[in-house]
């Protein structure tokens, strides 16, 4: 007998996703104290088991939270990813027996992007992304300017899509679960797409990608690893022209 589809099952799905990432939300503020001391956590509020002593560790004390392949892209979907953000992006490939690091500054303020290649600490080249607007240029430069195209933040620091993993076929999720990195709840996702194995890592408090892990066979031929994660919105500084000319929208310039 064939099963009937159920127009309410998506919608289920969904809110036992945002339960899910409210779940992992509530057990981080409460592992990092937050709240008056006076005052007593919810009753139904999860518990968390301490992580190791590296930062790393399964969330396996967080009552009523469990992240399967059959739900984790529902809830990335439910995710709320950071509008305002800094961060660096180390991307290495590996390529016989020898490797290749490319690592970028990134500035996110809502829909407007600064990205600086960097070697040995210096930038060696910027590109900013403003709506429509492109602009790239070498230190001393004329800037380039053309059309922002497909350009967004994670393509400009050769990031997988935020949405790469929500839209994978189900049947190439290979595992999920839950791991505490830095302290903080991540998903962590094992796909097969393309003959490679790729494992992403996201924060379930930021929404954005922390680190991402591709495989031929059971040789690691990629590794994308971001850092210096800033939740505070980047200054205006960072969104100007060599000329210094703002590319923010007016109200947002100081």
């Amino acid at each position: 007998m064939k099963q009937k589809f159920s127009p309410n099952a998506p919608i289920a799905a969904a809110v036992v996703a945002a339960m899910i990432v409210g779940m992992l939300f509530l057990s981080y503020f409460l592992s990092s104290g937050f709240g008056a001391q006076n005052e007593p956590p919810p009753l139904s509020a999860p518990t968390t088991d301490t992580a190791a002593a590296d930062g790393q560790g399964e969330l396996q004390g967080i009552k009523g939270v469990q992240i399967t392949p059959q739900n984790i892209q529902e809830v990335i979907k439910a995710l709320s990813r950071l509008q305002n953000y800094a961060q660096t992006v180390s991307s290495t490939l590996y390529y016989n027996g020898k490797s290749s690091t490319q690592t970028v500054a990134q500035y996110v303020r809502g829909d407007v992007c600064r990205t600086n290649v960097l070697r040995g600490g210096s930038t060696i080249e910027s590109y900013l992304r403003a709506g429509a607007d492109f602009y790239a240029w070498q230190p001393g430069g004329t800037p380039f300017h053309g059309a922002a195209g497909d350009f967004s933040a994670d393509s400009m620091a050769m990031l997988p899509d935020w949405q790469t993993v929500a839209s994978l076929p189900p049947e190439a999720i290979l595992s999920a679960d839950s791991i505490v990195t830095d302290g903080e709840p991540t998903l962590r996702v094992t796909a097969e797409t393309g003959g490679r194995t790729i494992v992403y890592e996201i924060s379930a408090i930021s929404g954005l990608l922390t680190a991402a892990h591709y495989y031929e066979a059971d040789t690691l031929i990629r590794e994308l690893k971001i850092t210096g994660v800033s939740m505070e919105e980047p200054s205006a500084s960072h969104f100007t022209l060599p000329d210094g000319t703002s590319v923010l929208p007016e109200v947002e310039q100081p």
